[in-house]
């Protein structure tokens, strides 16, 4: 299941940039400035994950907790890597990318 989050999290981000850009060609000048973006992501989002308790336990049944509990990981793990790009502050990156 991790494995399986890192490669929807990696193609996730690689979609915002080809959405955000237009194009594929447009797109890699902006992916390569930002290659840290698609280590830091995977590895931010996996510690919530693991430390929320999401790869504990086999899910039959997805309810109303484990909802919660996967927004409220991914909620954390998104402000953690905006709060590092506050300060990092890279001029050339779109904010609008991880939205």
């Amino acid at each position: 299941m991790i494995i399986a989050d890192q490669i929807v999290l990696l193609f996730s981000l690689w979609l915002a940039f080809v959405l955000r850009f237009g194009d594929v060609g447009d797109s890699v000048d902006y992916m390569y400035s930002s290659w840290w973006l698609f280590l830091l992501i995977p590895l931010v989002t996996t510690v919530f994950f693991v430390k929320f308790g999401l790869y504990r336990a086999i899910l039959k049944y997805i309810g109303v907790r484990l909802i919660l509990t996967t927004f409220r990981a991914t909620t954390i793990s998104y402000l953690l890597v905006i709060l590092f790009l506050f300060f990092y502050d890279p001029h050339h990156f779109p904010r609008s990318i991880l939205l």
